[in-house]
C-alpha cells in the first residue's frame, strides 16, 4: 500500500479511488488486511485477540466511511494524484473532443519518457493517462511498469480501439490490480459512430472484452449528448451482459469541438435520469454513476444507483474539487496546471524546472484560495460556469 508521509504520525493513503488521512495504527490495520482477510491470521500478526481484530476493524471502517477525500488544512509535499494528458495524437477525431484532438504528426516519445520518469520519482499514489489517445504512445507500456514497480496505481482513459493489441502486450507483465482502464463508449453502434467514426464501435468493444477476459478492471464513460442519450438504456443493458461492472455517464464539457446545441436540455435531461432508474433497478447489472446537471444553475450533482432500487446522492455535501490542492495536470509539453482546463493555473514545466518550485509556485496558493472561494457551502465548478 503505498502512502504519502506526512509528519506527526499521520499519512495519506489511496483505497478505491478516494485518499484518506490515517495515523500508524490505521495504516498497520489496512497494510495486514492486504496480506490476508483471515481474522485468526490478523490476530497473529497484530498480536491482538480475534475479538480485538474485529473490533478494531469496525472503529476503521467506520472512519474511512465519514473521512473527507482530504483535511482542508492538509499541508502535502507533492500532489497524491496526477492526470497526465501524455498526447495530443489520436487515431479519432470525435465531434464533442474537448480538447480537440485528432491524427497529428509528431516525435514525442523523447520527452514522454522524460515526463514520466520525473513523475514516477513524486510522491504520487496515482496517475491517470489521457490524450489524445493514450495507446497511441509506443512506450506506454514501459512506462505504466515504471509507476507499477514503485506502487502508482494507473488508470488509462482510452477511446478502446486499440485496447486488444495493448492488452497482448501488456497481460504478461502488468500486475491487475496496477492498472485499470477507462473506456469511452457513446451508445450503441449507429449512435457511437455518429460521433466517433465508421467501424469504432466493434474495435471499442473488442477491447473491452480483450481486457474484462485478461483480468484487467474496466470502467465505461458514456459523454451524454443529443446524438446519442435515448441509446444510452440499451448501452446499458448491452455492457451488463458483458461484464461491465461501472458505468459513468458524463456531461458533455463545452470547449474544443463540442458546443452548447449539443446538451441536453431539461426535459431530455429528466427524461434521460427516469428512462436510466427503470433500467437499473430491473436489471441485475453494473452500477451506474451519473452527474446530471441542476436545474437553477449549471452544476453538477452525483447520483450513483444500485440495482435494486438504492439510489445515493453523491454530490455537492461531500465533493471538493482537488485541482492544485491534491491534484495536478500534466500536459503533453510538460507544463504542469492546476486544472486542465484553465491555462492561467499553470505553475512551470516538469522537464525543465524542480518539481519542489512549482508545487510552491504562488500561483497554486492563489488558486486554491479562489477555488475555496467558489465553493464555499456547494459543489461549483469554474470552468462549468464559465462555459455558460
Amino acid at each position: 500500500m503505498r502512502s504519502v508521509t506526512l509528519g506527526n504520525g499521520l499519512s495519506v493513503i489511496s483505497r478505491e479511488g478516494k485518499y484518506y488521512v490515517i495515523d500508524e495504527f490505521a495504516k498497520v490495520l489496512l497494510e495486514s488486511l492486504d496480506i490476508t482477510s483471515n481474522v485468526g491470521e490478523l490476530s497473529h500478526i497484530l498480536n491482538l485477540p480475534v475479538e480485538g481484530v474485529r473490533s478494531a476493524y469496525k472503529v476503521l471502517e467506520a472512519q474511512l466511511n465519514e473521512a473527507d477525500l482530504y483535511s482542508d488544512n492538509l499541508n502535502i509535499p507533492s500532489p497524491l494524484k496526477v492526470h497526465w494528458r501524455i498526447t495530443n495524437n489520436c487515431n479519432l477525431k470525435c465531434s464533442h473532443c474537448y480538447v480537440n484532438s485528432g491524427p497529428v504528426n509528431s516525435r514525442e516519445d523523447a520527452h514522454i519518457n522524460i515526463i514520466g520518469k520525473k513523475i514516477s520519482e513524486l510522491q504520487v499514489l496515482d496517475v491517470t493517462i489521457s490524450g489524445g489517445e493514450a495507446l497511441t504512445v509506443s512506450s506506454l507500456d514501459a512506462i505504466i511498469k515504471r509507476f507499477s514497480d514503485v506502487g502508482i496505481g494507473v488508470k488509462i482513459f482510452t477511446n478502446g480501439t486499440l485496447l486488444a493489441r495493448f492488452i497482448k502486450n501488456i497481460s504478461h507483465v502488468i500486475p491487475r490490480q496496477s492498472l485499470t482502464f477507462e473506456v469511452s463508449i457513446d451508445g450503441l453502434a449507429e449512435s457511437h459512430e455518429i460521433i466517433r467514426g465508421n467501424g469504432t464501435f466493434e474495435k471499442t468493444m473488442t477491447g473491452i472484452k480483450a481486457a474484462l477476459a485478461a483480468g484487467y478492471q474496466i470502467m465505461t464513460n458514456t459523454v451524454l449528448c443529443k446524438n446519442n442519450y435515448r441509446s444510452i438504456p440499451e448501452l446499458y443493458r448491452f455492457l451488463s451482459a458483458i461484464g461491465v461492472q461501472e458505468i459513468q455517464i458524463s456531461n458533455l464539457i463545452v470547449a474544443g469541438r463540442a458546443t452548447q446545441s449539443m446538451r441536453l436540455n431539461a426535459k431530455e435531461a429528466e427524461w434521460f435520469l427516469d428512462e436510466m432508474r427503470d433500467v437499473v433497478n430491473e436489471e441485475d447489472g453494473a452500477e451506474l454513476l451519473y452527474g446530471h446537471l441542476k436545474k437553477d444553475k449549471c452544476v453538477e450533482e452525483y447520483t450513483r444507483i444500485s440495482n435494486g432500487g438504492s439510489e445515493v446522492n453523491v454530490g455537492p455535501e461531500k465533493w471538493r474539487c482537488g485541482a492544485g490542492v491534491g491534484k495536478v495536470t500534466v500536459d503533453p509539453d510538460g507544463q504542469v496546471l492546476c486544472c486542465p482546463y484553465l491555462p492561467c493555473s499553470t505553475l512551470g514545466n516538469i522537464k525543465s524546472e524542480p518539481f519542489d518550485e512549482i508545487w510552491s509556485n504562488p500561483k497554486r496558493y492563489k488558486f486554491i484560495v479562489e477555488l475555496a472561494r467558489k465553493n464555499s457551502g456547494a459543489r461549483n465548478c469554474m470552468v462549468t460556469n464559465m462555459s455558460e
